[in-house]
Parts: structure tokens; sequence; C-alpha cells
């Protein structure tokens, strides 16, 4: 297997949160988030600020992996195309 044995005892042992990080990572990837956006947008514009990178931090929010929105814009401040007022 191309991600190794430690990956392959993983998805052993929690095959369902495997699967369903896979579906979460392909529902929300970026290009598709942009896309459904530019196709149904009936007033919404986007300018520097990308619709799928507020999708990103909501998630990221949701899903524990950072503690609350204060905390992923302290850690994403370089990244960040935009102030955090502006966003």
């Amino acid at each position: 297997m191309i991600l190794g044995e430690w990956f392959e005892q993983f998805i052993k042992r929690s095959p369902g949160s495997v699967m369903v990080r896979g579906t979460v990572e392909r529902v929300f990837d970026p290009e598709t988030v942009e896309r459904v956006v530019a196709d149904n947008a009936l007033r919404q514009y986007t300018r520097a600020l990308p619709f799928a990178q507020c999708v990103g931090l909501m998630s990221e929010v949701v899903f524990g992996i950072a503690p609350s929105v204060g905390a992923w814009d302290t850690a994403q401040r370089e990244e960040r195309p935009v102030t955090r007022q502006a966003g």
C-alpha cells in the first residue's frame, strides 16, 4: 500500500472514520465549493476572500481542529488574503 503499514492498521481499526473523512474532504474540496458558489450565486461575489476559505475556516472550528475562529485567524494570518475585519 502506498501510505504504509501504519495507515493500513488504522483503516482496519476504524474504517468508518476513514470513509467519512474522505467523503468530507471530497465534498468540501475548495475547487468544488468555488464552482458551486459561482454557478449558484445570485448576488454574492468574491473579491479577495474565496468562499472556500470561509468553508475551510468553519469546518476546522466545527470539527475541533481549531478551538475557535480567533485561534484559526491567528494561525492562518500569513495565508489569509484580507484583514480579519474585512472577512
